[in-house]
């Protein structure tokens, strides 16, 4: 069966292709952190179509092994792609006991491939596939891996509870933090979904416990060596070592390593990069930081949360509503996890422009989904004694939710700042805006008015008027001010 087909495929003759996707799935079972880079390279050129689907398993196989080498080699796109071509193939009737077992194989790769690109929903959706039609004896390796990628969407997904039982049918938490423990590239999703429920939880023991662990799954493989470092950074913003946690986080967000593997850890660690600066009152490097970079499709990762927190601290108020409007469009098919902090944002955005009712309605939302998660991370980089007053007066119209309140009261007291955070930034008019890039550059007041076309006293009192608005004295003060809360 030899020459070329259609698409991005090859049609190598058939054994050959066959033993390829055979000895990929091998490495696979065996959880290998480490498959040679040219049989994944080989794998991923492969066309299943090569193979009638009424040969059952060795059709499922092969497709299953495509599947697997695009999604290791960060092939996301291709890999999703055909993950979803054979969604909407479902239907075969399986009848013998092999075709169940690959199967089986075949939604644990396409479960892969969604977690992978972050489409969680899709991702675990696929993995209670797999451990619906695998056999608990027969396909163990399987089912462990179902499991580990079902917690893994399942934590994306904001979804706690669920991440943490999978866990324990898997393993117990404390076998993954054990230091006799073993562990393969299978138990890896495992790691990852602790490491977000530690994350929601605030729990830098844990995290830290939990890097340790992944590093010596392979120390020398660069995922886990790169999903460690985030571990330990986000240990560090939790216990609010801002500065260790900026350097920590900066070496997986700058760093030169190319493993494709990482294409959502490094996401969450830019996530986290962002926060860490509006934790800092930097909000202008933050938004140039993320500046052109996208969110996944259902938002498991939600960079107009942070965007939206930087126009805050900025004082635009209709730039936050902007950045987080597209969020709400995507409705339910938005990412569970990072709805909250979204709406909670929006909230604040809603206070300041007059709009109680909306913004008591938007808290509200986010208040309960924050209760049923248990998570404290939708309130990282809020405005304090905002979220505070908004948390008061949903208290007051609601007696009956004074435990809860008291709890997220708590949780927000328990957010890591700057302890030399200055209060936020007022909102300055569109001509303060002006003026402030002006005395910046070092113009005199003189060439302020003549360029505008005022007068000189014009320039004056619109000065005084900055500076008051600031609560410093002077040009050199108000400059530096605006230079330390990232303003320029």
């Amino acid at each position: 069966m030899g020459g070329e087909s259609s698409g991005t495929g090859v049609r190598p003759q058939l054994p050959g292709a066959v033993r390829a996707a055979d000895e990929l799935l091998e490495l696979v079972q065996r959880g290998a952190t480490r498959i040679p880079p040219l049989l994944l390279q080989h794998v991923a050129l492969l066309d299943p179509a090569s193979i009638p689907r009424s040969r059952g398993s060795v059709s499922r196989r092969m497709t299953a092994a495509v599947i697997i080498a695009s999604t290791r080699l960060g092939r996301l796109d291709d890999a999703v792609e055909q993950a979803r071509r054979e969604l909407r193939s479902v239907g075969a009737v399986l009848e013998e006991r092999d075709v169940e077992s690959a199967e089986a194989v075949l939604w644990s790769a396409i479960a892969e491939a969604f977690a992978s690109a972050g489409w969680s929903r899709e991702g675990a959706s696929s993995a209670l596939r797999a451990l619906d039609v695998a056999d608990r004896e027969a396909d163990a390796w399987i089912v462990h891996r179902g499991r580990a990628l079902l917690a893994v969407c399942r934590a994306m997904n904001g979804e706690y509870d669920g991440a943490e039982r999978a866990i324990r049918e898997g393993g117990t938490v404390a076998d993954l933090t054990g230091a006799g423990a073993e562990s393969t590239f299978n138990d890896y999703p495992f790691f990852l979904a602790a490491i977000l429920v530690a994350s929601a939880a605030f729990d830098s023991a844990r995290l830290r416990t939990l890097s340790e662990r992944v590093r010596s799954i392979d120390p020398e493989d660069e995922t886990m060596e790169v999903t460690a470092r985030a571990a330990e950074a986000m240990a560090l913003l939790v216990d609010g070592r801002l500065d260790q946690a900026a350097a920590a986080v900066a070496t997986i967000t700058h760093g030169t390593a190319g493993d494709q593997r990482q294409h959502m850890v490094r996401g969450f660690a830019l996530g986290m990069q962002a926060d860490i600066l509006l934790a800092r009152g930097d909000p202008r490097r933050a938004l140039r930081l993320l500046e052109g970079v996208p969110s996944t499709g259902s938002h498991s990762l939600c960079f107009d949360m942070q965007r939206a927190s930087a126009h805050l601290q900025l004082g635009q108020e209709r730039e936050a509503l902007a950045a987080t409007a597209g969020c709400i469009r995507l409705g339910a098919e938005h990412c569970l996890r990072t709805l909250p902090p979204l709406l909670l944002r929006r909230a604040i955005a809603l206070e300041r422009l007059g709009h109680e009712a909306r913004a008591d309605a938007s808290f509200a939302e986010a208040f309960h989904h924050i209760l049923s998660s248990g998570s404290a991370t939708p309130l990282l980089t809020l405005p304090h004694a905002e979220t505070l007053r908004l948390l008061h007066r949903l208290r007051e119209a609601n007696p009956d939710l004074a435990p809860q309140a008291a709890e997220i009261a708590s949780r927000v007291e328990a957010v890591p700042r700057d302890p030399a955070e200055p209060p936020s930034m007022p909102r300055l008019s569109p001509r303060e805006q002006v003026l402030a890039d002006r005395l910046r550059s070092g113009a005199t007041l003189t060439q302020i008015a003549q360029d505008g076309h005022v007068s000189i006293n014009t320039i004056k009192s619109q000065a005084r008027s900055l500076y008051a608005k600031l609560g410093v004295s002077g040009r050199d003060e108000a400059v530096s001010l605006l230079e330390r809360r990232g303003y320029f």
